[in-house]
């Protein structure tokens, strides 16, 4: 598979787990929270296969502060809610593969 299909599944796959649209995780506007969480688990997913701006293009033309912050947002809560992090570990889990295949050096 592809870096772009595997970003394209991961994107998909976000959306689905939080049951958000694609649309939404990738919009300009900060979102509802649900969006948020999907958006900030996407940029967690993202970071090991691509630089900060990349992925701040990628998503709703952000800032690299704002890839940081969400990374951030999802280490802190992987310890404070567990429903959250089943679902962040599965995700991780799913695409760990690519994630060692496509990791920037």
């Amino acid at each position: 598979m592809t870096k772009a299909k595997v970003i394209e599944k991961m994107i998909l796959r976000c959306a689905a787990v939080f049951e958000v649209s694609v649309a939404d995780i990738l919009a300009k506007p900060r979102g509802a929270r649900d969006v948020s969480r999907a958006r900030n688990v996407l940029f967690y997913l993202l970071r090991p296969i691509m630089p900060t701006a990349d992925i701040g293009s990628l998503v709703g033309r952000r800032a690299c502060s704002s890839v940081y912050g969400g990374c951030g947002y999802v280490e802190m809560y992987l310890n404070k809610d567990s429903d959250f992090r089943v679902a962040v570990m599965s995700l991780t889990t799913e695409f760990s593969a690519a994630r060692r295949e496509f990791a920037m050096d």
